[in-house]
């Protein structure tokens, strides 16, 4: 169904129906300003803060969480080239 009210949003935000307002994308999920819902970050990237335009590529080493919101450090024996979602064992 169709809105009853149109608004567009700024980067980093997504319209919520609902409350009528713009509203912040949550960690892990980035919005280019004219969607109505934030889009989760793909492989290998990553957004740490609130309201991205943008996902972050993962360094060398460190791989994305699950939710996307943050890095963590490949484990011991293992490492990784960076903007990937698995680290490698080491040979």
């Amino acid at each position: 169904p169709g809105s009853g009210y149109c608004e567009k949003c700024s980067g980093g935000e997504y319209f919520n129906d609902i409350d009528i307002v713009c509203e912040l994308c949550a960690k892990g999920r980035y919005s280019n300003g004219d969607l109505s819902a934030c889009k989760s970050c793909t492989a290998g990237k990553y957004s740490d803060e609130r309201g991205m335009t943008f996902c972050k590529t993962a360094p060398a080493g460190q791989i994305p969480s699950n939710a996307r919101s943050e890095v963590k450090p490949c484990p011991a024996g293992t490492w990784s080239i960076g903007g990937v979602d698995e680290c490698t064992e080491c040979e």
